[in-house]
């Protein structure tokens, strides 16, 4: 499991054994995460036992706020070791208790049943990991389980994922006004226990709630579009999103159904790397600490003056020419960094910043030499192929900058695509928020928001 309780399904020959025999098996240990009442979300795991000791295993992260099981893997036929190392791994200290299979049947069940009610579907693995628990039926003793709030829908956002295709699929099952948009860190940090949780108010009048589009009407709306009602730039993509699928619903798309999410899925990603240490020996290695520290420092004329000076020592480095030309950015010499962007362009042709730099700053100006880089593909392994694996910093930059050019060819569904496709990365860290991946948001919410404008604002919200 990756950070964000995002999980990573490995598939195998063992998924017809599970669909035609985990039934037959005896049920074994499970747990839940211990805070699920309080969170409306926990990892829950059901084992199964084997005449030879070892332990088939389902894994279901659920969501009782309104998504049901989000995602969900499984282990077919691993040794009592590896389950205990599992469940005793440090990710999962202090965070997992054992449970009665009851409970986790109906933990699970209950996710699901409230979801579908608002036509949101199980993960596509529960397919397989549903044979792993027993039967829905009166056989299992029903529990009372709290989903959502109030019996209302709740979204969960976060920076990193703003839940806009969940929010539109509400907008149009349960209505506008029917269901509540809130950011996790906000509701968080006013509970302590459960008993705060129940006794929270969602419709106190704090941050999170003047932000919940949810309740807007349509004076909200004409409000937000003329300039007279104002909202953080962090919301402001996922509003104009969820604007926009709610008036063109057929824009909408399954990501994990898409080619062009089958092709990532494939990919050799070291989540554990956000950047690539392109520096080969210890005195660039010196030099590019010197420029980290530089620029944190926030002194721009002496970060400009250092990043020029190594830039010129080290030409043959891209590292180098990259911070340079960010620096000219943030200084505003936008005539330099037009330059030093081009030169970069052509002189390190295997460098994915250098490649996304050059689209986001120069969509307009060299479209035809950008296309004729493209060529068509659309995936960092036909433009970068490379035997080693991809960092967090590559991926982001470079599906941000391929949404980008789809955004400028007015063709939004692909430009979203692949920005979803840099933000899968973003939800295991977010650290990583780069020149490409804030100008794909604004380039896209721009496109959006300029239809959008256009719009009939006594149906904005229908």
């Amino acid at each position: 499991m990756g950070k964000n309780g995002k999980i990573v399904q490995m598939f195998d020959s063992s998924e017809k054994a599970i669909k035609i025999r985990a039934r037959n098996l005896p049920l074994g240990k499970c747990y839940v995460s211990p805070n699920w009442e309080l969170a409306r979300e926990g990892t829950v795991i059901v084992s199964r036992q084997h005449v030879n000791g070892n332990l088939t295993i389902g894994i279901f992260l659920v969501d009782l706020f309104c998504e049901g099981v989000k995602d969900t893997f499984y282990r077919f036929n691993i040794p009592l070791s590896e389950f205990e190392e599992l469940i005793n791994d440090s990710q999962y200290e202090d965070a997992l208790k054992e449970i009665g299979y009851e409970l986790a049947h109906n933990i699970i069940f209950a996710g699901i049943d409230f979801a579908d009610e608002f036509g949101i579907n199980p993960h596509k693995n529960f397919e397989i990991t549903r044979f792993i628990l027993e039967e829905d039926n009166e056989k299992i003793p029903l529990l009372e389980i709290e989903c959502g709030k109030d019996g209302m829908p709740v979204v969960m956002a976060t920076k990193s994922d703003h839940k806009a295709r969940i929010i539109a699929q509400l907008n149009k099952s349960a209505g506008p006004g029917n269901f509540k948009v809130f950011h996790e860190e906000d509701v968080f940090d006013n509970i302590e226990d459960e008993d705060d949780f129940d006794e929270y108010d969602y419709d106190e009048d704090d941050e999170s709630d003047e932000d919940d589009i949810s309740d807007w009407d349509e004076k909200d709306f004409e409000d937000y579009f003329e300039g007279k009602k104002k909202v953080s730039q962090e919301q402001e993509y996922e509003i104009i999103n969820l604007i926009y699928y709610s008036r063109f619903p057929e824009e909408g798309f399954d990501l994990e159904e898409t080619e062009e999410y089958k092709v990532f899925k494939e990919l050799r990603i070291d989540m554990n790397k956000i950047m690539r240490n392109n520096t080969v020996n210890p005195e660039e290695k010196m030099a590019f600490e010197d420029c980290a520290d530089v620029i944190l420092s926030d002194n721009k004329k002496k970060s400009l003056k250092i990043v020029e000076g190594y830039h010129k020592k080290f030409l043959r480095n891209p590292v180098f020419a990259d911070l340079l030309f960010m620096i000219y950015m943030s200084n505003e010499k936008f005539k330099m960094a037009e330059k030093i962007v081009k030169e970069n362009w052509n002189n390190y042709p295997k460098d994915v910043a250098s490649f996304s730099n050059f689209v986001t700053a120069m969509i307009e100006k060299e479209t035809s030499a950008i296309e004729k880089r493209l060529s068509g593909h659309f995936q960092i392994n036909e433009i970068f192929p490379t035997d080693v694996d991809y960092t967090v910093a590559e991926i982001v930059d470079f599906y941000s900058a391929i949404a980008i050019y789809h955004a400028f060819k007015n063709n939004l569904k692909k430009a979203d695509i692949y920005m979803a496709l840099a933000d899968e990365v973003l939800n295991w860290d977010e650290s990583y928020q780069q020149y490409a991946w804030i100008h794909a948001k604004q380039d896209i919410s721009v496109k959006k928001l300029s239809i959008l404008k256009n719009v009939d604002w006594k149906n904005a919200n229908e």
